[in-house]
């Protein structure tokens, strides 16, 4: 062989072995996004489980629409009687991510913008590992394990929260070059990824990457170096200061679960719920004493930490966080500002606003999900999910149906697991986890969930139970989720206590568990096998173990299952089935051995032949993955949400308004979540499918944004506090007329809502269930809708006529009526009358409880609300008003009701612009039945003229007699500021990028800081 030829020969074998991992790596990465995206991708389905189809994918379809209209997506007049569309973080109106949707139809750009965050966060993963020098196959394992683990895989039904998980790989790789390594660049690094963050929707991401970057920081000066003066220091005394700092840590923590349970109770955060009034709600009292708090710590931290270098070394690092953390604010301005707006007046930062602080815990004994996936069997399809047989009996609240990211994932990162030695990632990493876990478990790390199990103790702890309807109800000082980790972030941390489920930091913990099996991975083949070893051993002798007791007792296990109430009432998937519930935890157990037996073979292997041991491992990850986790991914065919499909309750409302037509515009009220009889009786392994079709038909919201559907009230992430006092539903005792009405007892209990709210609000028809559950939960009483209705379907007379046994079916199966309002307003009129009223300020709910009476109490003509006590109004010819200036409002009030020749006509409803024209006999005020909000701009003939704050929520305007053109456009003062701000955080981020070119350190590195190439 010539020496051209032997040259040529060992460059193919060099090129062989240096590409073969990245070769084998993108086989398996391509393998797992066809088995798991194949049917979005190639099948022509789409993402349509949960919020992915219900929420996000007709809302983003609303704001695409809006930009593809020429309109910046300013304002949502399809809810709540309108809301800002940009105010809302899960909008991500101007995120840049977005742009994946501009140039291809909306449902590709559905599926792009998912799988490219999907992409996203195995690449930042990726590149966070390669960074802190791990092998490209132990990188390769910890993004494999990242991405498609449950807890980032499954987020395609949450999107913002996939947008969070995926920029936070670059958010930790940007804290450590610019804490450790002393890169300038990294301060605009961490302020991009934050700022990408807040925009795609996930706050909570940004505000948890800040804290990680603080306690990493405070971590890496500590850890440094010790300075020629502390030589002599013994480094034993080290202990001594730690095991003091967890003491005083622990009687702190002690000393704040019994200062809020028992003598400062406003040092709490607020009561998990789902309706407003919590007992002990967290208070601004309660926030002055917190910051204040923060305020002393930070001077008495700041005088300590003056008077040594390595204080000053952290309060400088802190420092460049907090500049980072200021220019992201800056460059996120534009959305910032607007959301903080709609915030502000929002029921999640209301103290008597609907917040659940606790829901969607993780139980603990789900972490046995590391190892067996999907061992409590599965929802999909056919119901074989046995958890709520387990505490806190029925009551679970399921955030992501696994948290399985790979057995071998979970054998690397405990093998590799510390806070000693190695590189500062592989600490990072560990505390992450860790905290994570803790913080995602909720309220289940408090010693009081389990004291409540104590004699003598349950009485003075409320229940963990969130009730189904109506306030919380705690019978005693204490809440079993005080004192847990959880608990503590919410009092300690500023804001903390806005952000919900923490089920949610799960997320985080699949990062660090991810991350450090590549560590794990590099210290096994550098000959460390038997953490690996011993671990996969235990893991599999622990496997086997519950196999044979799974053997030994299986037809108990089935027995205990069908006996349970929870086996037989069922869920929208149907009642639990025994069989597929052991099915699916042999087949739990099953998987995990065969995996740990792997492992045990692969381990030793890794160590001589690493190649061969890289590939084996990358597939068995690859396989584990696609067979444990790929039927979490959940698709539908496209054509089930392509709007033009009408759906059926708009196809039957179409007929309604045909024959007898609504003058104006009008809403419909859609009840919010309940699903057929029939399907708790059965499983159905189409179920998903038959699910989607039944909500699009129903229009359950936001399904109906894709047909232009203006609704009355939809519940989402928050919602304007004073809205919610229209349609709050509330318990009502059944007078002899309304039980006659019902054919109930007098005097039962039952859930009512505010009918003259609805009416208000311009509601022409509801859509509501036939079957009314005895009245007594929300989501199905719709009592209050009864009376003043007309059926549109079924027919009456067409359903009375089938059999007793059609009906049934037509009652289990289908299960929703439409019902046209005979008793609504227009959307605007003219009143003569006015009432003036303090203006409301703050979110109190005893400041509006008096006003709203009077807006809503409908007289003793209701069967269902009717006070004596309280007078009785009629908002047709009454108005309820709160000037600015009370001057505006001279010479517009009258006697007397409308005249006849009286009336406003709605020109156009555009999204941020409403025309109205109106025709007065004399000067009165024209009530238009749009939300008042900060923003909006009047003009009357082309003049401007105020908007009067109007029946609490409605905007008003005193117009004088003749005919006038009355145009409202939405023009907020938020966006303009945020726009100024963006486009200077913008400046500010090229000056600091030229400066970091010209000099690109802080200054003296950290020993050992090189970086990988």
């Amino acid at each position: 062989m010539t020496s051209r030829a032997a040259r040529g020969v060992f460059w193919v074998e060099m090129n062989h072995r240096r590409f073969f991992v990245p070769l084998l790596g993108l086989a398996c990465l391509l393998t797992l996004l066809i088995v798991c995206f194949g049917p979005a991708l190639f099948w022509g389905e789409q993402f349509a489980y949960r919020d992915a189809g219900h929420f996000y994918y007709p809302l983003y379809k609303v704001v695409q629409d809006e930009w593809n209209a020429g309109r910046v997506p300013l304002w949502n007049p399809w809810e709540n009687g309108g809301m800002p569309l940009l105010g809302q973080p899960t909008s991500a109106v101007l995120y840049p991510g977005k742009l994946l949707y501009a140039g291809v139809p909306y449902a590709w750009g559905a599926r792009l913008y998912t799988l490219a965050h999907m992409l996203l966060a195995l690449g930042a993963m990726f590149a966070l590992m390669r960074h802190w020098r791990v092998s490209r196959t132990g990188s390769l394992i910890a993004a494999l394990g990242y991405g498609f683990g449950v807890p980032v895989l499954f987020q395609y039904c949450n999107i913002i929260f996939l947008v969070g998980a995926a920029w936070m790989p670059l958010g930790l790789l940007a804290v450590d070059r610019l804490v450790r390594l002393r890169r300038r660049r990294a301060i605009v690094e961490l302020a991009a990824v934050l700022t990408m963050q807040t925009l795609g929707g996930d706050p909570q991401a940004t505000y948890v990457t800040g804290l990680i970057a603080a306690g990493y920081a405070l971590a890496i000066v500590g850890s440094a170096r010790r300075s020629p003066e502390n030589l002599d220091r013994p480094r034993s005394s080290r202990w001594l200061v730690w095991t003091m700092v967890a003491i005083g840590g622990l009687i702190a923590w002690v000393g704040l679960t019994l200062l809020a349970g028992f003598w400062l109770p406003e040092l709490r955060p607020r009561a998990t719920q789902t309706r407003p009034m919590p007992i002990f709600p967290w208070t601004p009292f309660a926030s002055k004493i917190v910051l204040g708090c923060w305020a002393v710590a930070v001077v008495l931290i700041a005088v300590v930490w003056k008077r040594s270098p390595k204080g000053r070394t952290r309060m400088a690092m802190l420092a460049l966080l907090l500049g980072s953390a200021a220019l992201a604010g800056l460059l996120s301005a534009a959305q910032l500002l607007p959301s903080s707006e709609f915030n502000s007046l929002s029921s999640r930062v209301a103290r008597e606003g609907s917040h659940e602080i606790y829901a969607f815990s993780v139980e603990p004994y789900r972490l046995v999900e590391f190892l067996w996936p999907n061992v409590f069997g599965v929802t999909f399809g056919v119901e074989s999910t046995w958890m709520y047989l387990l505490p806190p009996g029925g009551s679970q609240k399921v955030w992501v149906p696994s948290h399985y990211l790979g057995g071998p994932i979970l054998v690397l990162a405990i093998a590799a697991f510390g806070f000693r030695g190695g590189t500062p990632g592989r600490g990072l990493l560990s505390a992450v986890a860790l905290l994570g876990v803790l913080a995602g478990m909720g309220m289940y790390t408090s010693p009081l969930w389990f004291a409540r199990f104590a004699p003598g103790l349950a009485e003075q702890i409320g229940s963990h139970d969130p009730p189904m309807t109506g306030p919380v109800r705690v019978d005693g000082m204490l809440r079993d989720g005080d004192g847990s980790f959880y608990w503590f972030l919410a009092v300690v941390l500023p804001g903390f206590d806005g952000f919900r489920y923490p089920a949610k930091f799960m997320t985080f913990a699949a990062l660090g568990i991810a991350g450090l099996s590549g560590f794990g991975w590099d210290r096994l083949i550098r000959g460390r096998t038997r953490p690996v070893l011993v671990t996969a051993a235990m893991a599999l002798v622990l496997t086997i173990v519950a196999g044979v007791a799974l053997a030994i007792g299986s037809e108990r296990f089935v027995a205990w299952i069908a006996s349970d109430q929870m086996a037989t009432q069922g869920s929208t998937f149907g009642p639990i089935q025994p069989e597929s519930a052991r099915f699916e935890t042999v087949r739990a157990l099953g998987h995990a051995a065969v995996v740990m037996t792997l492992m045990l073979a692969i381990a030793p292997l890794a160590v001589r032949r690493p190649k061969l041991g890289a590939a084996l491992m990358l597939i068995t990850l690859t396989a584990d993955l696609a067979v444990a986790n790929s039927r979490f991914i959940l698709t539908v065919p496209q054509e089930m949400l392509d709007v033009e499909n009408t759906p059926r309750v708009l196809e039957l409302i179409a007929e309604a308004e045909a024959e007898q037509p609504t003058e104006g515009p009008y809403r419909i009220h859609r009840m919010p979540v309940w699903s057929p009889l029939d399907w708790t009786l059965s499983s159905d392994p189409d179920r998903v499918r038959e699910l989607v079709r039944w909500e699009r038909d129903s229009i359950q919201p936001k399904y109906g944004l894709l047909s232009g559907v203006e609704y009355t009230h939809t519940e989402g992430t928050a919602e304007l506090y004073d809205i919610m006092f229209f349609f709050a539903p509330f318990q009502r005792r059944l007078r002899p007329e309304a039980a006659r009405m019902l054919d109930e007892e007098a005097g039962k209990e039952i859930v009512v809502f505010p009918r003259r709210g609805f009416d208000l609000w311009n509601t022409r028809y509801f859509i509501v269930p036939m079957v009314s559950a005895e009245w007594v939960s929300e989501f199905r009483s719709f009592a209050a809708f009864l009376p003043d209705t007309t059926v549109i379907d079924p027919d009456r007379e067409a359903f009375a006529a089938l059999s007793p046994e059609e009906q049934n079916r037509i009652y289990l199966e289908h299960d929703v009526q439409i019902l046209r309002n005979e008793a609504y307003y227009p959307r605007a009129w003219i009143v003569h009358e006015l009432k003036s009223i303090t203006p409301i300020t703050g979110l109190d709910r005893q400041d509006r409880v008096g006003v709203m009476n009077e807006i809503l109490h409908p007289g003793p003509g209701d069967p269902f609300w009717s006070n004596p006590d309280l007078n009785v109004y009629d908002p047709r010819r009454i108005a309820w008003v709160e000037p600015d200036d009370p001057s505006d409002l001279q010479g517009f009030t009258s006697a007397g009701p409308p005249l006849a020749g009286e009336r406003v006509e709605v020109v156009s409803h555009e999204p941020q612009r409403v025309e109205l024209r109106a025709t007065l006999e004399r000067p009165g005020l024209v009530v238009l039945a749009d939300t008042y909000y900060p923003g909006w701009r009047l003009t009357i003939d082309g003049e401007p003229a105020p908007i009067i704050r109007t029946n609490r929520m409605m905007r008003g305007a005193a117009v004088p007699s003749g005919t006038h053109e009355l145009v409202y456009t939405y023009e907020p003062d938020s966006f303009r500021l945020g726009l100024l701000g963006s486009t200077i955080g913008l400046a500010l981020t090229m000056g600091m990028l030229g400066w970091s070119f010209l000099r690109p350190t802080l200054g003296r590195e950290e020993p050992g800081s090189t970086e990988a190439a």
